[in-house]
């Protein structure tokens, strides 16, 4: 049932197991990351997306006033609007765009580089079309980059996934400086 702590659930729900190892009888955690099989199409679409995905979040973040959007209160008198300078904003949509349109046909070519292909391509579709307003239409924008802030959220689980499959424990002191941070910070 949907009321079921997650480690339980079965079907569609999250499932725990995908990024954490569980006692398959008893259901707890238990220390380390689960072993991955290899997986040569997904592992090179992982490695493209984290790639691509970077100047992404990039180009998007430079199209916001940051010291703005740090000071905005209900007593403010900016909103997220004002936030938006759009100074790069035809660079960011063509790089949003070509990643789209790659990351697209990426998928129709091999669908099992990712676990539910049809949803991708729905998403990814959907996600083409709806960039064509900001656009025609400059007054929207910033709800553009509003909308494609996700894409951090996209290049974190990608990279937990790829540093889980590489067998690194998250919080292990012993690893050297840049590989326990960066895992610390993605785990």
């Amino acid at each position: 049932s949907s009321s079921a702590p997650a480690r339980l659930r079965h079907g569609r729900g999250l499932k725990i197991a995908d990024h954490y190892r569980v006692d398959p009888v008893g259901g707890e955690l238990l220390p380390g990351v689960p072993v991955h099989n290899d997986d040569w199409a997904r592992d090179t679409h992982d490695f493209f997306n984290l790639i691509v995905l970077v100047p992404v979040v990039v180009l998007n973040a430079i199209n916001w006033n940051w010291d703005m959007i740090f000071h905005l209160s209900s007593t403010s008198k900016h909103t997220l609007i004002d936030a938006w300078t759009g100074e790069h904003f035809h660079l960011f949509w063509d790089i949003t765009l070509l990643y789209f349109i790659v990351d697209l046909i990426w998928v129709l070519l091999v669908p099992h580089c990712v676990k539910s292909p049809s949803t991708i391509i729905q998403h990814h579709i959907a996600t083409i079309c709806y960039i064509f307003v900001p656009f025609v239409f400059k007054e929207s924008q910033w709800v553009m980059g509003a909308c494609m802030s996700v894409e951090v959220n996209t290049w974190f689980l990608i990279a937990r996934r790829v540093f889980n499959k590489q067998g690194f424990p998250p919080w292990q002191i012993e690893l050297p400086p840049f590989i326990s941070l960066r895992i610390k910070l993605i785990s």
